[in-house]
Formats: C-alpha cells, structure tokens, sequence
C-alpha cells in the first residue's frame, strides 16, 4: 500500500471521529488519492460509488 504523502491518514482519521456520521473508508491502491490511475482502479471506484450511495 502506499503511503498518500500529500495528507497524512491521521487528517481522516482525526476528523472521522469528531464529524458526526462520519464514515471513513480506506482505498488501498498503489496511486494513493488519485485512485482512478490504478490497474484496479474499477474496484476503488465502485468502492466510492457505493459510499457515496449510502
């Protein structure tokens, strides 16, 4: 997995705990945030598709 070294996890996770129905969801891929560049990046998307959904 790689590390996204723009912004750290701990921004997410820090925020998750303080927003009220927060949901954090991890998308482990070799692009880090830019996910969409990925060889797999069909699984990551539907991942996104599916939390925006809910």
């Amino acid at each position: 997995m790689l590390i996204d070294k723009a912004v750290s996890i701990e921004h997410a996770e820090y925020a998750n705990k303080r927003i009220t129905d927060a949901k954090l969801i991890r998308i482990d891929n070799a692009w880090g945030h830019v996910f969409w560049l990925d060889e797999q990046s069909d699984r990551a998307i539907s991942q996104l598709i599916r939390f925006i959904e809910e």
